[in-house]
């Protein structure tokens, strides 16, 4: 496998456009691309995440991203980014399709904040407050066909996975360390999910 795998999936697809890598990290490489004549998508902007090149043969770390698509595909809820669809390529590698949302993190907000000694104001923390709330409530309280609780467990909020778009909603961008009751990925014991590094790479 090239280190450019994923890159290379995507520009074999007559149907995708790369315009930029986002971020990359141990779970995770993502992809800011461009969609033209698909057969699910209008014309724009998608987010495409898939595994990093170091894991592809890492049967655990996949079924960890497959996980991660099979919950987010039943959440829908507008403080929850939007995944559309599972692809898969020949071999079998999943690859999440999600809707492009611009604007900074929280963790970038309040970094900023910090340096130029800006007060948050205070509506807007209850603001998110209240919004990430809804959004955790939505999943965290999700039913499956049979009126039964799935279970899931987001496991990593925190400002770096917290979206404030520029037309002001508030998104939970990232649920890959969430867990469900039914889930098929089992954590060992004495394992701790948390915080995934990303380096972002900003052109």
């Amino acid at each position: 496998k090239g280190f450019f795998h994923l890159r290379e999936r995507l520009e074999k697809n007559e149907k995708y456009r790369v315009k930029r890598r986002l971020a990359i990290g141990g779970m995770g490489e993502i992809y800011l691309v461009e969609t033209s004549n698909h057969q699910k998508y209008s014309d724009g902007l998608i987010v495409a995440k898939g595994p990093p090149d170091e894991v592809i043969q890492n049967k655990n770390k996949i079924e960890m991203i497959d996980e991660e698509g099979r919950l987010a595909l039943r959440l829908r809820h507008k403080n929850i980014v939007n995944t559309f669809d599972i692809e898969r390529d020949e071999e079998d590698l999943p690859l999440l399709l999600m809707e492009y949302l611009s604007g900074p993190s929280l963790s970038e907000i309040l970094g900023r904040a910090k340096l130029k000694e800006i007060e948050i104001p205070i509506h807007f923390i209850l603001q998110v407050i209240k919004d990430i709330s809804c959004g955790l409530h939505f999943a965290h309280t999700l039913k499956n066909q049979f009126g039964n609780s799935i279970g899931i467990v987001h496991r990593d909020i925190s400002p770096a996975n917290i979206l404030v778009t520029i037309d002001g909603q508030i998104k939970i961008i990232d649920f890959g360390f969430a867990k469900s009751a039914d889930s098929a990925v089992k954590t060992k014991t004495g394992t701790i999910k948390g915080k995934l590094s990303l380096s972002l790479i900003h052109i």
